[in-house]
């Protein structure tokens, strides 16, 4: 320990390479030089202050990265539900569409097999008719 003038002393810090080149770079950074930087570190209380304010500006920039995303998020969401939504139209329509052709198809089946049974009965008349004698069908027996 060697005695500065105005009461100070120097102190001597072992650190690696790498972590002398960080401190000075972040001296430089801020614009101070490295013993003030490490004073400022560990003694001055206002430091705390400016490092909390520097701290919570960081944070706030975060949060507004994640503001951004979550209403990115949002606008993804309502995007999909409105598709959700189309497509569920969509499909109900092509329901009802599916059960009139079942329906039309069944009448018209219906019609048809009416149609096959008038023809069946006509014919089975006309040759019951047929079958009768003359005197049979002038009588009406």
């Amino acid at each position: 320990m060697i005695i500065l003038s105005d009461d100070r002393v120097q102190i001597i810090v072992r650190t690696t390479f790498e972590e002398k080149k960080k401190i000075k770079e972040i001296a430089k950074s801020k614009k101070k030089s490295m013993n003030q930087l490490i004073i400022d570190s560990v003694v001055d209380s206002s430091n705390d202050s400016e490092n909390d304010s520097s701290d919570s500006s960081v944070d706030s920039t975060i949060v507004d990265v994640f503001k951004d995303q979550l209403e990115n998020k949002d606008k993804q969401i309502d995007k999909l539900q409105n598709l959700l939504d189309q497509q569920q139209q969509l499909s109900l329509q092509s329901n009802k569409q599916i059960e009139q052709l079942q329906l039309q198809l069944s009448n018209e089946t219906e019609i048809d097999s009416e149609h096959r049974n008038k023809v069946v009965n006509e014919k089975d008349t006309s040759e019951a008719n047929e079958k009768k004698s003359f005197f049979n069908r002038i009588f009406k027996k």
